[in-house]
């Protein structure tokens, strides 16, 4: 089971569960495609650090997980113009769409209550083609 060190030996703790919080795996696109499929296609505002080893070491122990896909994903990022392919995006805070951004589809249209919570923003957006919008 389960034990910490102490420094001056091993305690044994019993627990119904363990909660192993390593981090993200968003960073890693191979990852995602593994452990999150329906959002292989997305761009990530992770860095390159969010590789999800610490969970992977978890897995190949012997840990089961639950709801790897349910990951968060933010609905604002910012393009770079020099390559508006990267999957790396940088993040769009919250910020720009609380002080008057709206997110408009590729008719110029507004199509979401840009004031709503990420997971209603990201709902909206995944129908557009290529899940993008323009703020």
């Amino acid at each position: 089971g389960p034990g910490a060190s102490s420094g001056a030996g091993e305690e044994l703790l019993r627990a119904a569960a363990v909660v192993l919080a390593t981090g993200g795996f968003a960073g890693s696109a191979e990852r995602v495609a593994e452990w999150a499929p329906a959002l292989a296609t997305l761009p990530t505002t992770n860095g390159p650090t969010a590789t999800g080893e610490g969970l992977a070491l978890g897995l190949r122990a012997g840990a089961r997980a639950v709801d790897l896909a349910e990951v968060q994903v933010h609905p604002t990022a910012l393009v770079n113009g020099s390559d508006p392919e990267a999957r790396t995006k940088w993040l769009a805070p919250e910020a720009l769409r609380g002080s008057g951004g709206v997110l408009l589809d590729r008719q110029g249209r507004r199509f979401v209550n840009e004031l709503g919570t990420r997971a209603h923003v990201t709902a909206a957006m995944l129908p557009l083609p290529g899940a993008r919008a323009a703020l």
